[in-house]
């Protein structure tokens, strides 16, 4: 099968809780599982930084769906390209949530240069590598406790 990647930006509706997003992201998991997806999904400050990976038919289905989704606004696709191999192997949605992008911003720099948190500033890959990094993190301090 060959894999295609999209990342993708977009800013939550006024309201929306982190209980929603929480939701969001269990409900995501069971159904990439099913269609052999996998990614990442940031929240901080009311946006949401996404990866996900798969067949491009189930890719692509899978953001028409997003793309309809009344909890989010200003979409705004970041990258769509075939990539060789996994990024998130293994994760099916897994979820990283700051409440400031203070808590991330030594790891934002990096890919950055910039101290306010814009995904729309960043690359494909570097979106990737960013998150990453910070799912990396947030298993280290779960599997430490």
């Amino acid at each position: 099968m060959q894999l295609y990647r999209l990342v993708y930006y977009s800013e939550a509706i006024d309201g929306l809780s982190l209980q929603d997003v929480k939701s969001i992201a269990e409900k995501a998991s069971v159904k990439n599982a099913s269609l052999f997806i996998s990614g990442g999904l940031l929240y901080c400050e009311g946006k949401f930084l996404q990866v996900l990976e798969g067949g491009i038919h189930p890719v692509n289905k899978l953001f028409a769906t997003i793309l309809q989704d009344k909890r989010h606004k200003n979409i705004n696709l970041i990258e769509f390209a075939r990539v060789k191999r996994r990024a998130f192997e293994g994760w099916e949605m897994s979820l990283v949530f700051f409440p400031t992008s203070r808590d991330f911003q030594p790891e934002y720099i990096k890919y950055s240069g910039d101290l306010s948190f814009d995904p729309l500033s960043l690359d494909g890959d570097s979106c990737v590598e960013f998150l990453r990094n910070l799912l990396e993190r947030k298993r280290t301090v779960l599997s430490s406790r």
